[in-house]
């Protein structure tokens, strides 16, 4: 059985193996493994012996339950527009929200645009991960208390988007 390689180069794009994008990431193999398995590593592809090999630009995967927290925020949101996500500067939103929809939990949306997240439609599969999960009932108390929850979630993907 021939070793896998942990770094290598394909058509001028450097690719990890899940060890070393593990290793990089200081997440476990089987953490990466399961990403790059539900479309959570953006580029991520399978060679020809079915290894998962991931582009060094890829950005470290949120975990399901991080994405389910910003497509509940997403759709609190969309109903009430004049809620304020503090904490977050315009550049990480934005970031955020380009992960979101190179992992289908979005729809595209207009790069350029200043109401991002306001304007951001989930897609199927993003809804289907709110739905899959827990009931939670969606009055504003609830709604007031899942943002205040979500901030520090938020704040860490904004340092960690930054870095």
């Amino acid at each position: 059985m021939a070793k896998q390689r942990s770094v290598f180069e394909l058509n001028g794009i450097t690719y990890y193996s899940p060890k070393a994008a593990a290793d990089n990431w200081k997440m476990s193999h089987q953490a990466v493994t399961s990403a790059c398995k539900d479309g959570r590593i953006v580029g991520a592809i399978q060679d020809s012996t079915n290894q998962w090999c991931i582009p060094n630009t890829s950005m470290m995967p949120l975990s399901k339950e991080t994405i389910r927290k910003i497509m509940i925020i997403t759709l609190a949101l969309k109903n009430t527009p004049n809620i304020m996500i503090s904490g977050l500067e315009n550049y990480d939103v934005h970031k955020l929200y380009a992960y979101l929809r190179d992992t289908n939990y979005i729809k595209p949306f207009n790069e350029n645009s200043s109401r991002i997240p306001y304007e951001a439609i989930l897609t199927e599969k993003g809804m289907d991960l709110v739905i899959e999960s827990k009931k939670i009932e969606m009055d504003w108390t609830n709604i007031a208390v899942l943002l205040v929850q979500c901030i520090p979630s938020f704040l860490e993907i904004g340092a960690a988007l930054v870095h």
